[in-house]
This record gives C-alpha cells, structure tokens and sequence, in this order.
C-alpha cells in the first residue's frame, strides 16, 4: 500500500469468509475489489478515514473494498486488534448496538478470514 498506492486488481480475488454476508456466493466466497493506498487520491486511506468518520467505530480502519459500497477494514484497538472486519453497507444502524459504540452509526462488521485464490 505505501509502495503501489490504490491497488485493483485485473481479475477477481476472492476470500472465504468466517461468517457469510449477503455478498457471499453459494460456495462462501465474497469478492475483494482494491486496497486503498497512501498516495492522496479519493481512494487514499486518509481520504477513507475522514469520509466514514461518523460511520464506522474508532477500533476499525477501512483498508480495502469489495467493489459494491462495502469495506474491509483492520481492528487497531479495542479488543479487535489485527483482526479483519466486512462492513455492510446496507445495516449501519444494526452494527452500533453489536460493538457497542455511542454516536456512530455504522454497518454489521462480521469477522473474516481471508484465504485468496
């Protein structure tokens, strides 16, 4: 991420999650767009801190996307430290009770663990 910035990839990455989302595929497979970078684009992980801010819990940092609106993101404190969270996009009021996180609205976070093929 510091070395290539923004990082998409030519064809799919798939991981296989621990916990199914509405993305996984029949087999539990979820899609992995891009990482985002540190080179000051839209997609700069700086840029993605301060865009879901009042969205996501101070624990999680977006690190990448799944091409449809959702987020990977990485547990730095709070218990969730070097664990990997999906964020779903379409249930943010839900996910503010579940990790117990005052004024931020935000998506379910369902830990995954990610094997690429």
């Amino acid at each position: 991420m510091l070395k290539y910035g923004d990082s998409k990839f030519e064809q799919d990455i798939i991981y296989k999650s621990i916990e199914a989302s509405p993305y996984t595929d029949k087999n539990g497979f979820n899609v992995f767009d891009s990482f985002f970078g540190f080179d000051g684009s839209m997609d700069d992980i700086g840029n993605k801190i301060k865009q879901y801010y009042d969205r996501i819990p101070s624990s999680l940092i977006p690190i990448a996307d799944d091409g449809k609106g959702n987020l990977i993101c990485i547990g730095v404190k709070d218990g969730r430290n070097e664990k990997i969270y999906f964020w779903y996009h379409e249930n943010e009021l839900t996910a503010r009770a579940m990790l117990n996180e005052k004024n931020i609205e935000m998506l379910v976070w369902m830990i995954i663990g990610i094997m690429f093929f």
